[in-house]
């Protein structure tokens, strides 16, 4: 049975779910995600699966496949004696994290652009398109890795992988932007301009908008979690 009140409050600007109703571990994995990215639940925080059940009013195999989830996410750690513990979530890391996929996309962008076809930049305009209306949160992440996967596709398969990589690291910060910063529209904004000027084959153009693009994002997010713990 799903809780009635969820004791945490809704922050996140998407949905995180799909468009199928969500099962119980799911709607858990959900509610304590938001719980981690609104700082109801800090760092270190341990998450013991009987209490958790007992506060959603839910049995505690939902949430143990919950905290596996998360755990997969990089949300939670799984320690010796400890159990679920809320994952670290350090300004440090993310600045390197999002400065490094910076570096490397401006690396691939500037090899990419001149083998771009129509039909790929086609592509990158349908999933910006759809990113618009995206759902939920899980279908956004996944139209925005494919789009900057898309315009970096003419670097070659390892730049691709190495890419994939880097934004599947990143993945929990940039949820945790997107909740935190509610900056869904400005990021859009700079995905066209982005994609306008590979499709002008302006390369230096492109590359001079992805660093700031992806780095200060990293930025703002880091500075809002010192501002925090302030």
């Amino acid at each position: 049975m799903r809780p009635k009140s969820p004791p945490l409050d809704m922050l996140a600007t998407l949905p995180v779910g799909g468009g199928r109703p969500p099962t119980v571990a799911e709607y858990v994995a959900d509610i304590l995600r938001r719980g981690i990215i609104q700082g109801e639940l800090r760092s270190g925080a341990e998450l013991r699966q009987e209490e958790v059940a007992a506060q959603l009013n839910v049995s505690r195999m939902p949430v143990r496949e919950a905290l596996r989830l998360l755990q997969a996410e990089g949300w939670v750690v799984i320690e010796p004696r400890r159990g679920a513990v809320v994952a670290s979530v350090e300004p440090g890391d993310i600045r390197e994290t999002f400065q490094l996929r910076a570096d490397v996309e401006q690396a691939a962008l500037r090899r990419s652009i001149p083998l771009l076809t129509p039909e790929r930049l086609q592509d990158a305009a349908g999933i910006l398109e759809r990113m618009d209306g995206a759902r939920s949160l899980d279908s956004y992440m996944a139209l925005h890795k494919n789009f900057h996967l898309t315009l970096t596709a003419g670097a070659g398969r390892r730049y691709g992988a190495l890419i994939s990589e880097l934004i599947d690291l990143s993945d929990r910060y940039l949820r945790l932007e997107l909740a935190t910063l509610a900056n869904h529209q400005e990021s859009q904004a700079e995905h066209r301009a982005i994609l306008k000027a590979c499709r002008e084959g302006e390369v230096e153009e492109a590359i001079r908008l992805i660093g700031p693009h992806v780095a200060e994002a990293g930025d703002d997010l880091a500075r809002t979690l010192e501002s925090r713990k302030a």
